[in-house]
């Protein structure tokens, strides 16, 4: 299997242990938060899951060229210990009796501000990393699992945790996932310095080029890529479907519609988490399948499950419709990932994943602002329907499209 050939490199290895524990961390954290958040403020949390997005978007552009331009473990290793510092904040407040809404919204802040320069920097080193253009797909299938189990471990954590410490102590796990990241991707950048690459390091001077004239650069080369560009509208429906129906929309159906609590949902998004891996396994260790059938196929299935989702009437065909929509995003994220990585400069990695990363997360944003309202006008169950149907409907009518050029091609060839 190609994924376990990526881990017989130690400095992948390490790389992934490291973003192993942060996505448990992440996912046990999102879970407190989404719960203590939901009774505080019902269908409103979704404004302060904005206020995160919000931030990770107003910086993600420039965080892109930041990533590009510095050395990209060191700026993982710096992003890793500020995030840490930052969310352990939350209960030293809880402790001093200052906690309050204001500081979850400026806690989210600051933790998209720091993403939004990690995660470019992660993806521009990866090509380092794997060394073998052959590997490369298998790498990033390998980082892409780690949010994917980190959905099936999250859960199981978190309802440990649950019966020994407040939800609050969440986020004290949650810093410490983020130090132990730190730590492993200093040891993953030893290993990666005896290899003949990039060093994981900047490819663009500082101060070389000015931000604007690097965005105008990645943007034109995103443009010309009609597969990308496409790509750009079904990824944003996908985000602003997932914000609506999956980060706040599930905590709402189980605690409003199911007569769930904290360990059902956390028992959903475990069964999310299962097939998210298996769809992951899958889409990591082949190759064959056109691009365009992967991305937008990914997609579609994505969107059928959503619908699923906005009909189950228990628990057990929510878990059923969740594990349906979760194979999809793996067979999108993979492709969209190594198409990035293969198709475009080096010196443009960060920046090309940043556009992307705007686009969604704007989805996400408009989707959390969004939500309130949706579910007032329609019933939480009725925004499930409506945007699981206009994803699946984007990425059909994608996936017809290049069904066409491609014919067209073979007819030209022939």
């Amino acid at each position: 299997m190609r994924l376990l050939q990526a881990l017989r490199r130690p400095g992948i290895r390490w790389l992934w242990l490291g973003q192993i524990f942060s996505g448990i961390g992440d996912q046990v954290y999102e879970i407190g938060l989404v719960w203590m958040t939901v009774g505080m403020l019902g269908a409103n949390a979704g404004y302060l899951s904005a206020a995160g997005t919000g931030a990770w978007l107003a910086c993600s552009l420039a965080g892109g060229v930041m990533a590009d331009r510095w050395p990209r473990v060191r700026t993982m290793v710096a992003a890793d210990v500020i995030r840490g510092v930052t969310v352990l904040l939350l209960p030293v407040a809880f402790w001093l009796g200052w906690l309050n809404v204001g500081c979850f919204v400026a806690v989210a802040i600051v933790l998209g501000a720091f993403s939004a320069l990690f995660y470019p920097a992660m993806q521009g080193s990866l090509r380092a990393f794997a060394g073998e253009p052959e590997l490369l797909r298998a790498t990033n299938g390998l980082m892409d699992a780690t949010r994917r189990l980190a959905r099936i471990l999250g859960p199981l954590v978190a309802s440990g945790l649950l019966a020994l410490v407040p939800l609050v102590q969440f986020a004290t796990f949650n810093a410490l996932s983020f130090f132990a990241s730190a730590l492993a991707i200093v040891i993953a950048g030893r290993h990666l310095s005896v290899l003949a690459d990039e060093n994981g390091e900047s490819t663009v001077p500082s101060g070389e080029r000015s931000i604007r004239r690097e965005l105008s650069e990645a943007i034109r080369l995103m443009h010309g890529h009609a597969l990308m560009r496409t790509a750009l509208v079904t990824r944003f429906l996908a985000n602003f479907t997932w914000s609506i129906c999956f980060i706040l929309g599930l905590a709402l159906l189980t605690k409003q519609e199911l007569g769930g609590d904290v360990n059902t949902l956390g028992l959903l998004l475990g069964a999310y988490g299962v097939t998210n891996l298996l769809g992951n396994v899958v889409s990591g260790s082949f190759s064959g399948v056109h691009p365009a059938r992967q991305l937008f196929g990914g997609e579609a299935l994505y969107g059928f499950g959503t619908i699923l989702l906005g009909l189950a009437p228990n628990v057990p065909l929510a878990m059923c419709a969740v594990a349906v929509a979760a194979f999809g995003p793996p067979m999108a994220t993979i492709t969209q990932t190594t198409l990035i990585q293969t198709e475009f400069p080096a010196s443009h990695v960060g920046k090309i994943y940043s556009l992307f990363s705007a686009v969604e997360l704007g989805g996400g944003f408009i989707g959390y602002l969004c939500a309130p309202m949706l579910c007032a006008a329609l019933g939480l169950r009725g925004a499930m329907l409506t945007c699981g149907g206009a994803a699946l409907c984007a990425a059909g009518a994608a996936l017809l499209v290049f069904r066409q050029i491609e014919k067209r091609k073979m007819l030209q060839s022939a």
